[in-house]
């Protein structure tokens, strides 16, 4: 499984690949120069359990703290991940 980040502009992905095959993606949009909302996360049914979630939310902090962003989450995956981990609560946008 390879997670690959793919960005246009101010709208992106984290997509994890199995093969060619996308098993799983999570995608945002850059909002304000300081705020990126996730707005979907998605695994394919057929990779259920087996952690794809977590590597794309762990691809999104990497990615948010690398640039320095704050995080609007609308969806509701990376809210309850971020909601769950006290230590990230400071990457949440007010």
């Amino acid at each position: 499984m390879e997670v690959k980040h793919i960005q246009r502009n101010d709208k992106g992905a984290f997509k994890v690949f199995d093969g060619e095959a996308v098993a799983g993606v999570l995608e945002y949009e850059i909002t304000t120069s300081e705020v990126l909302t996730a707005l979907h996360t998605e695994v394919n049914p057929a990779y259920e359990g087996k952690g794809l979630g977590a590597m794309l939310f762990n691809a999104l902090i990497d990615f948010v703290k690398e640039k320095e962003l704050k995080i609007r989450p609308l969806c509701p995956f990376v809210k309850a991940r971020l909601n769950k981990d006290t230590s990230l609560h400071y990457l949440i946008a007010s």
